[in-house]
């Protein structure tokens, strides 16, 4: 991904309602690099699918400008937009063989039969179905189906490839199986992926950047990283992994480190995102994996952590790791993860008290 040469795709204030009235996608402003992996990622009806389909050309806008590369897409049809697409469905012809299936872009293209059948045959070799091309779509397994739409997409060499939750109808094992090699694809291809998913696992696992949507918005772009450890707001916060929150009110502010009094009494410090004032209603985050179970010993008063009394509400065992779930007096439940060498001060009757340890640096605080 090259990000100081000029985008590859630009969306431009674009906007979409389906009734004059109410915004499905709202003033959209977003660059697409060459060759990265962009997943959007966010809820049933966050404008993430309206948002690809606009690209693809199966949605006007009602408002704004497309571009890809130096081409205005608003009235290019779909078939001349240089795009590849990987519907959720598949969308195979039932009654084509798989390399008539991959084939149909190339014919609709009047491509000549000994070009077609090569590029057929490399884009089948790319996802590794060649030995299936006579076989039809209902006897190839939902994986197999998944490899046909992908072949499809790429085989008249695309400038961008569009992937509508296309590993959603398969099972969990096969799906993480998916994503790696959809992400080896992608590297060894270099071709640009846009990718839509409403499953943060799959955005984490295999984007170059996410960018969360909710209500018709970019909540936040960002890599993968950056985007976990320091989201911008609670919507991104609270979607993306894992996350336990406490309510209370921000006591002081210096800086970006700000103090909040929970509604039992307790008091934190943490980082403080955006623009709350002193005395305002706050939301403070941390993630389960960054905090500890600990007794009650001298190195809890270390002053860059925070620590909790809690009360413990039962133990998960989730094979890889432990989950300790807490109580804290007026707040919403929580959870500890904890590796399962590190499970040991978990196993404690429920409604014993215990102390939860966090550094403040893992602490974010929103209005």
């Amino acid at each position: 991904m090259n990000v100081s040469a000029p985008p590859l795709v630009r969306f431009r204030q674009v906007g979409k309602t389906y009734d004059g009235v109410t915004p499905v996608v709202e003033a959209l402003d977003l660059d697409i690099h060459e060759g990265e992996f962009l997943s959007l990622l966010g809820p049933s009806g966050s404008g993430k699918t309206t948002c690809l389909m606009m690209l693809a050309g199966f949605e006007s806008p009602s408002t704004g400008e497309i571009w890809l590369g130096d081409t205005l897409l608003n009235t290019t049809p779909p078939h001349r937009r240089d795009i590849g697409m990987v519907f959720q469905n598949y969308a195979l012809f039932p009654h084509m063989t798989v390399a008539q299936n991959v084939g149909y872009a190339l014919t609709v293209r009047r491509v000549g039969k000994a070009e077609k059948a090569a590029a057929v045959a490399r884009a089948l070799d790319m996802v590794r179905m060649r030995e299936f091309a006579d076989r039809l779509p209902k006897s190839l397994s939902g994986g197999q189906q998944q490899r046909v739409a992908l072949a499809r997409a790429l085989v008249f060499n695309p400038r961008l490839v569009l992937m509508d939750e296309p590993l959603g109808a398969l099972d969990k094992r096969l799906r993480e199986h998916m994503q790696i090699e959809l992400k080896d694809l992608h590297r060894t291809l270099g071709i640009t992926f846009v990718y839509v998913t409403h499953d943060q696992s799959e955005a984490l696992t295999m984007s170059d950047r996410v960018a969360v949507f909710d209500r018709g918005r970019i909540q936040q772009i960002d890599r993968v990283h950056a985007l976990y450890e320091t989201p911008e707001n609670g919507t991104v916060a609270n979607f993306v992994g894992d996350n336990n929150v406490f309510v209370g009110r921000l006591l002081s502010l210096d800086g970006d480190r700000g103090e909040i009094g929970l509604t039992g009494g307790e008091r934190l410090t943490g980082r403080v995102v955006g623009s709350p004032r002193v005395g305002d209603a706050v939301r403070a985050c941390v993630r389960p994996e960054r905090m500890t179970l600990a007794g009650d010993d001298a190195s809890a008063l270390v002053p860059s952590l925070n620590t909790l009394r809690a009360r413990t509400a039962g133990t998960l065992y989730f094979g890889d790791h432990v989950r300790v779930r807490f109580a804290v007096s007026q707040q919403e439940g929580g959870f500890v993860k904890l590796p399962l060498d590190d499970a040991g001060p978990a196993q404690r009757p429920d409604g014993d008290t215990m102390t939860l340890r966090f550094h403040e640096r893992h602490l974010r605080i929103f209005a």
